[in-house]
């Protein structure tokens, strides 16, 4: 099971290779290696599905940001509504899309694509369709905006 001092040294040594990490912490913003990675992160991205059960989840970690007074990170958090299934309502879609641009989140609306629904490695040029691709581009966009905003620590030193 990944702990705490566990991601801290996989994170030390991965930032020796690679300017940019991903890191997937689940859906549990109380876990406590979650909250190791949060105390590390330039930019949080916040999946939902296009739904108001996931719609819901999603504003429960955003509002869990700003009770435990991360609103550093949640300036620099972003919500993705993402279509997995093909089926979600557009209507309903807009609304969620708007209620968390009514907060101060940046949203992008990733459309169903087949190609993302198995999983695994995804060869964006060829096995994505070009909407879903410019829309993931987006995605990428708004969090690289975020990595020169986040101020540096108490030490003086730059994000990481």
């Amino acid at each position: 099971m990944l702990d705490p001092a566990i991601y801290r040294e996989a994170a030390l040594r991965l930032d020796h290779h690679f300017a940019i990490s991903v890191i997937d912490c689940g859906s549990s913003m109380e876990a406590a290696v979650t909250q190791e990675v949060l105390r590390d992160v330039d930019a949080l991205i916040v999946v939902s599905s296009p739904w108001a059960d996931g719609a819901s989840a999603a504003a429960n970690t955003i509002e869990w940001l700003s009770d435990y007074g991360l609103t550093g990170l949640l300036r620099r958090s972003i919500v993705v509504l993402n279509d997995s299934d093909g089926h979600a309502d557009k209507r309903t879609k807009s609304l969620l899309a708007q209620e968390f641009i009514d907060h101060g989140q940046p949203v992008v609306e990733v459309p169903f694509d087949p190609h993302l629904r198995p999983g695994g490695v995804i060869d964006m040029s060829h096995e994505m369709a070009p909407t879903t691709r410019l829309k993931i581009l987006q995605v990428a966009a708004t969090v690289t905006a975020y990595f020169a905003s986040r101020p540096a620590d108490a030490h003086g030193s730059p994000p990481r």
